[in-house]
């Protein structure tokens, strides 16, 4: 069985909306993994058909690389302001 380029891109994306989603919810457990699946292909499928009126991986084309730097760099971000407000409170 062949799988298509967009469909494992398609696939990619899922899986790193996933992380994200069961990192926001700070549990890794079948519940927030399940959730994470639906709500990114969900989330992908509504974007590219009702806000996009075209295929995503014709408008953008950001690599899945280039889009797990973004979020390491994101979360370092966040990690790193929650120190300064305990700074700031304290």
């Amino acid at each position: 069985m062949h799988v298509s380029r967009s469909a494992y891109r398609f696939l990619v994306y899922v899986l790193i909306l996933m992380v994200v989603w069961c990192l926001w919810n700070e549990s890794f457990s079948l519940r927030r993994i399940i959730e994470g699946v639906l709500f990114g292909s969900l989330s992908l499928m509504l974007t590219s058909r009702v806000a996009l009126r075209a295929s995503y991986h014709d408008r953008f084309q950001v690599s899945p690389i280039k889009l797990l730097k973004y979020a390491a760099i994101v979360f370092v971000q966040i990690y790193l302001s929650g120190f300064d407000a305990i700074r700031l409170t304290f």
